[in-house]
This record gives C-alpha cells, sequence and structure tokens, in this order.
C-alpha cells in the first residue's frame, strides 16, 4: 500500500528547451493541451521509435563506421512517477557488443580484472512532464568511481532518474540517443558536487576541470584454434568531460530535448558515445504465460470459493462495486473490510485514503480486508499493477495474531481489473511464522512498502530478474518471485490472482527447477 516517495534529479529541462526553440524549427518535444496521456511503457517505446525515424533522416549522410547500434530492451521496460514527471526506463541491448564508460581507475582494474567486472548502467530515459505534456528522451548513464564499483556495484540498477542511488560517488552522465554528451552530475556520497557540460545557468566557477573518461567497446565472437573459446575485439578512446564545482544540487535535473542534437550550451567535441539507435519492434511481442498446475489441492479452492462467497453477498456487492470503480478513476486509494455477522459477510467502512495508503481496522469478526490499487498510486518504487511488500506484511501480521482467528486474508482490487487474495491458507503455519521475531522481519519494508532496504530485496531481485529475462511479464515476474519467497520460508500465506474478466481466484505457485537453477510460474486451472 504505502508507496516510496521518490527524490529527483532532473535537468534543466524549462530552459533546455526555450533554448532549442529559439535555435530550430524542427521542435520535436510535445506540448498537449490536459488533460496530459499518462505515459506508459508501450506509448514511451513508440516516442523512442519516432525520435528514431527523425534521427535516420537527419543523420543518414554523416553515419559512422565505428558506431555500434543498440535498442532498448522494451519487455525489461520500467515506468516510475512523482508529482511532476512520468518516467520510462528500459535498459540498452547493443546485441555481441559492449560499451563501457570507465574512470582512469576503473579502467586499469578492468585491464587487470577483465571487463566482466566492470559495473555500470546504460538505459534509456522517456519522461513526460504530468502538467504539460512534453516528453523527452535520452540515454542515462551511471558510471562509478572504482571504490563504489568494488562495494555496491550489484547495487547500481537500483538507480532511477526520478530517484537515483543515494550514497553514489560517481557520475551520471546524459546524452542524446545518438551519443551526444549534453550534461550531467559529479556525486560524491550521494550529493551533487558538480555539473558537467552546463551551459551557462546557476552558479558557476571562473574555471572547469577537464576530466577524463575511457571509452571502450567491445565485439565478442567465438573461434575454434588455438583451443577456442571467446574472443574479444576492443577499441577505446578517451572522452573528455568539463566538471563545474560551483553547481551543487539541482533544483532541477539533467537530460536532454528529443532532437537528436545537444540544446544550445550542451555537448563538446570529442565527448560523445559511438553509438546509433535502431527502431524496436518486440515490445508488443508474445509474453510467456504461466503452466497450469496439477497439483491444486483442496485449500486453494476451499481459499477461492470463501473469498467469492463473501464478495458476491448482497450485503458486501454495492460496497465492493464502488470500491472497483474508485481503482478505475480515483487516484487514492480505498479501502473497506468484510465481517462475519451472525455468520454472514456485511460490507463496514467504505473509506478513502491517500495516494499510498488506506488505513483499515480490524475485529475479531474481520474476515477480509480489501483496497484498492489505482493507476496513480502505482507509482513507487517498482511499480506493479497487484500487492505490495506491505501488504504481504499486513497479511502475515493479522494473520499471525492470534486474537484475529477469523481473519481469512487480504485482497487487493486492482484499477486494470484484476484482483488478488493474499489467502490465509495455513494459520498454524502463518502463527508460527509470526511468533519468532527472526522470521517476521523477512517480510518487514524497509523505507517504503516495496521491497528497498528489506530483508527479502536481494532474493526478490535475482528471482523477478530471472523471470524477466525469461520473458515473463513485468507483474508475473513480480508475483510469482514473491508467491516463491512465500513458500520458500513456509509463511502459510498464499497468493491467488484473478484476471479481468474471470470469475474466481486461481492460487499461485513458482517452482524451482535445482538443476538448471531457474524458475517455473504455474497456476491452478
Amino acid at each position: 500500500m504505502n508507496r516510496k516517495t521518490l527524490k529527483r534529479i532532473v535537468v534543466m529541462l524549462v530552459t533546455l528547451t526555450i533554448l532549442y526553440g529559439c535555435s530550430s524549427d524542427d521542435d520535436s518535444h510535445v506540448t498537449t493541451e490536459k488533460p496530459v496521456e499518462p505515459l506508459t511503457v508501450s506509448g514511451a517505446m513508440d516516442w523512442y521509435n519516432e525520435t528514431v525515424g527523425r534521427l535516420e533522416k537527419q543523420k543518414s549522410t554523416t553515419d559512422n563506421s565505428k558506431d555500434i547500434s543498440y535498442k532498448p530492451s522494451g519487455k525489461l521496460a520500467e515506468l516510475f512517477a512523482d508529482e511532476q514527471w512520468y518516467a520510462v526506463e528500459s535498459p540498452l541491448d547493443f546485441g555481441d557488443r559492449n560499451l563501457m564508460i570507465m574512470t582512469p581507475e576503473v579502467s586499469n582494474y578492468a585491464d587487470t580484472n577483465g571487463d566482466d567486472n566492470v559495473k555500470q548502467v546504460l538505459k534509456l530515459v522517456v519522461l513526460r512532464n504530468k502538467e504539460t505534456g512534453e516528453t523527452f528522451s535520452f540515454i542515462m548513464a551511471v558510471v562509478p568511481e572504482l571504490d563504489y564499483m568494488l562495494r555496491k556495484g550489484d547495487e547500481l540498477d537500483k538507480a532511477t532518474y526520478l530517484s537515483p542511488n543515494s550514497d553514489l560517488d560517481g557520475y551520471v552522465f546524459f546524452y542524446t540517443l545518438d551519443g551526444e554528451l549534453i550534461n550531467g552530475w559529479l556525486y560524491k556520497g550521494g550529493k551533487v558536487t558538480g555539473g558537467i557540460n552546463f551551459s551557462g545557468e546557476g552558479p558557476r566557477t571562473k574555471i572547469l576541470r577537464a576530466m577524463y573518461m575511457e571509452v571502450r567497446v567491445c565485439g565478442y565472437y567465438e573461434v575454434e584454434c588455438g583451443g577456442g573459446g571467446i574472443k574479444a575485439d576492443c577499441y577505446s578512446y578517451i572522452q573528455v568531460i568539463y566538471v563545474d564545482d560551483g553547481i551543487g544540487n539541482p533544483s532541477s535535473g539533467g537530460g536532454v530535448n528529443n532532437n537528436g542534437n545537444p540544446p544550445s550550451g550542451g555537448g563538446r567535441p570529442g565527448s560523445g558515445l559511438p553509438i546509433k539507435p535502431l527502431p524496436i519492434d518486440d515490445y508488443e511481442g508474445a509474453e510467456r504465460i504461466p503452466e497450469t498446475r496439477t497439483d491444486c489441492g483442496e485449500n486453494s479452492t476451499q481459499n477461492a470459493n470463501a473469498a467469492e462467497n463473501a464478495m458476491n453477498s448482497p450485503d458486501v456487492m454495492t460496497s465492493l462495486n464502488a470500491l472497483r470503480e474508485y481503482a478505475k478513476n480515483d487516484e487514492n486509494e480505498w479501502g473497506m473490510r468484510i465481517d462475519f455477522v451472525d455468520g454472514k459477510p456485511k460490507a463496514y467502512a467504505l473509506h478513502e485514503g491517500g495516494t499510498g495508503s488506506v488505513p483499515i481496522n480490524f475485529f475479531e469478526d474481520t474476515a477480509y480486508d480489501l483496497h484498492s490499487h489505482p493507476n496513480e498510486t502505482r507509482e513507487g518504487y517498482h511499480n506493479y499493477t497487484g500487492f505490495s511488500m506491505g501488504d504481504i506484511h499486513g497479511a502475515l501480521q493479522i494473520g499471525g495474531e492470534a486474537s484475529f482467528y477469523n481473519y481469512k486474508g487480504s485482497i487487493v482490487v486492482a484499477y486494470d481489473g484484476s484482483e488478488y487474495l493474499l489467502a490465509i491458507n495455513d494459520r498454524v503455519k502463518i502463527q508460527k511464522f509470526w511468533g519468532n521475531d527472526a522470521t517476521k522481519e523477512l517480510f518487514k519494508p524497509g523505507k517504503s512498502a516495496y521491497f528497498e532496504d528489506s530483508k527479502m530485496d536481494a532474493d526478490y531481485r535475482k528471482i523477478r530478474k530471472q523471470l524477466e529475462d525469461n520473458v515473463f511479464s513485468r507483474d508475473n515476474a513480480h508475483d510469482y518471485a514473491m508467491s516463491y519467497l512465500l513458500d520458500k520460508y513456509n509463511t502459510g500465506l498464499k497468493i491467488s490472482k484473478k484476471e479481468k474478466g474471470e470469475s474466481s481466484f486461481k492460487e499461485l505457485k513458482t517452482e524451482k527447477n535445482s538443476i538448471k537453477s531457474d524458475y517455473k510460474p504455474t497456476k491452478c486451472p
């Protein structure tokens, strides 16, 4: 329920837009009249494709043979948002080649230990202003200092445009889609201590410090002679950047207009990347779907039937239908509960919460709590349609308390018509789990209702990423990663889902192949 409040680093987008608008007739950013259409992953990929089409026309006579092509990995794209921006982010796919931006110290480390040990982040970012509808796209690179990379290199992928790493030592660069450096920030301990290639806005020192980065491009191919194996063919060059230590923490941040060229004042000779964007055509391609289970027991059926019978009761339906409408149309979460009075289910206390949570009171007769997940409130750390870590933790807590012996589970009503049941499947297990101080902390959220800083964070991310890499949707990867962890730790809590248009909840289960170490999502028929 509770969602992360996002901090953001943003570019001086308004200033850059004005500068560009004064210098070109081909203004490729878009201003729409209110209401602004929310940015989606597919909409962001469409925007990217349109921009690449314009770039191909502008750059067709100046292509560099050393440019390496890339596409965003649309199926791995994620949507984030804060009060001002929608942001879709996607990792980049360079095919059989790799591109690294390294400080001199990291470059020396790579020479000794191999390029495979270099950690960085390169991603496409598509931004849309919630008020004006202006849309921008650019490449974001997070380049750590050596010490930070060795300590926290595996956590770099947590950084987003709207919520960067809180303790980063290193650089964040912003490039046009075809590789021109626009600007960026120098970070020390998570704080901005310098600006890179800014044109003249804000405080400045009199002297710009030149800094040097190595840009290394490697291609990989298989050879049969000399013992065979994979060989790398690499070339590199020096990227020159200019740091202004007079620019501190930004009130607005970095990035680039969607025109394919740096705005006035951005970019310098020798400061770009040898990249060429290609259109993406597979972000709406076929996704894998969970397999049908053959081991669904009586409990899964009983849990589903009990929830459906309560929800379809005449004394519940009116409030439930209102809750479903709020999920579709209201930016705030709404909540209610179902109590059993004289053996019959009855809805109580349908009420409005905030943009990320809604408080619900529980009593001895409470059987279910229900709350909505509107689209706007899914702007948190992971941005998933269904349950949050806070929802999981809440169901474990109420189910684990002996005083709530009639409690059967938590129901999440999502904006897209799907509904989730977090069912108390085994009351003995869940009370044992919650009664152990060591295990009850496993699913406790950190700074948000999601997974950041929780003890489940590393395991959850590993499983979710593997499922996404195996072409399961982001929502399925999220749902089945948590299903696996709930079973792994014998919590007694089960996840069931009812897709839009379906009439009953179907229990989820994630099987692990011990030989291949991969995960297989399955669902009851």
